[in-house]
């Protein structure tokens, strides 16, 4: 297919034919950061102020981070190409790939990149940020950063958890460890 063909061609089709579906956000409005301060959601407030991040309210009533939507495509959508000859360097690792070239469509694995934020290959705060960018809801964003340790990142200066601890309750969550140390700062992602 040339570049003017696909350009014409209806863009919820890949070049080979298959039906891409595409997520939209469907925002009814853009929540203003005082009423999400007044809400159940402060911590979400100042997280928003924290990233410059705009909440959003849904026509289903949900509360979600407004979406990005290239990131979004790229989360359930993105394509994908395996050369066909030659040595793939991945970790320093001497790899031959596939004697034939595959390009495709395929969603990002999430919990593989949750593995690569453990090696330190991105920060804490540009994998908040992405999960805003995605769409998420703030209840599903409160379960995601809200429910692990700061300290089990091994995040600079998060407040160490006791050895005796019970784990009843946190020592500082990862939303609590953003809104202590980015207080008066707003981030530039």
């Amino acid at each position: 297919m040339s570049l003017e063909q696909f350009q014409l061609a209806d863009p919820y089709i890949s070049p080979k034919g298959n039906k891409i579906s595409i997520r939209r956000q469907t925002i009814k409005r853009i929540i203003p950061l005082q009423e999400v301060f007044e809400s159940d959601y402060e911590d979400m407030a100042e997280l928003a102020r924290i990233f410059n991040h705009t909440i959003v309210e849904t026509t289903n009533g949900s509360w979600r981070w407004k979406q990005n939507s290239l990131i979004c495509h790229l989360h359930e959508h993105a394509p994908t190409y395996i050369p066909s000859s030659g040595v793939c360097n991945a970790d320093d690792l001497m790899v031959y790939c596939r004697p034939h070239s595959i390009s495709g469509r395929a969603g990002i694995d999430l919990n593989g990149l949750a593995g690569d934020l453990r090696r330190s290959m991105f920060t804490m705060e540009e994998w908040m940020k992405f999960y805003m960018q995605m769409g998420y809801s703030l209840c599903g964003y409160a379960e995601v950063f809200g429910q692990h340790e700061a300290a089990e990142y091994r995040l600079p200066h998060a407040k160490p958890i006791p050895p005796d601890h019970d784990g009843m309750e946190y020592v500082e969550t990862v939303i609590d460890y953003m809104r202590r140390v980015h207080k008066d700062t707003i981030l530039s992602l």
